[in-house]
């Protein structure tokens, strides 16, 4: 369990991955979202998704090694915004009579991270000057030469 302070706009970060998302590496459906993980300790795979009732996200970790934990467990946090503090954000930007009724109506709202300084850049340089999907393409055939898939059962 990995709680946040509400509120938290799930659809809204969930969608911006699902955009972004590398078939074999991720996978997005409305109400979780999976992926690969590797680290310096071993390969795994997490899935994500909104605690019902609670306020926070449910994360399913499957490691080959323990000691991957504490570096997946922030790169979760990192990538899903949780340490935001939302409430001081909104009431600092809400002061702004221009930025007021955007942040009324999109309560929740954050800032997706990315899973490590690596693939934040690779993903920048394929995402220059083309549109999402088009990075989407070049992320696809770079991941087909030298990913490592996704487990099918995870998705299941």
């Amino acid at each position: 369990f990995i709680p946040y302070r509400p509120p938290f706009d799930w659809a809204s970060l969930n969608a911006h991955l699902a955009a972004r998302a590398l078939t074999g590496l991720e996978h997005v459906e409305p109400n979780r979202y999976l992926r690969t993980v590797s680290n310096t300790h071993g390969r795994g795979a997490v899935e994500i998704a909104p605690a019902k009732g609670l306020d926070g996200l449910r994360a399913t970790l499957r490691v080959s090694d323990v000691r991957m934990l504490p570096t997946v467990i922030a790169q979760l946090r990192r990538v899903f915004d949780v340490d935001t503090d939302v409430d001081a954000i909104h009431a600092h930007l809400s002061q702004d009579t221009l930025l007021a009724p955007l942040i009324a109506a999109r309560p929740g709202l954050r800032v997706p991270g990315g899973w490590d300084g690596f693939e934040l850049a690779i993903r920048a340089i394929l995402g220059q000057q083309v549109t999402v999907a088009a990075a989407r393409g070049l992320g696809q055939r770079l991941l087909a030469l030298h990913g490592e898939p996704l487990d099918p059962a995870l998705t299941g």
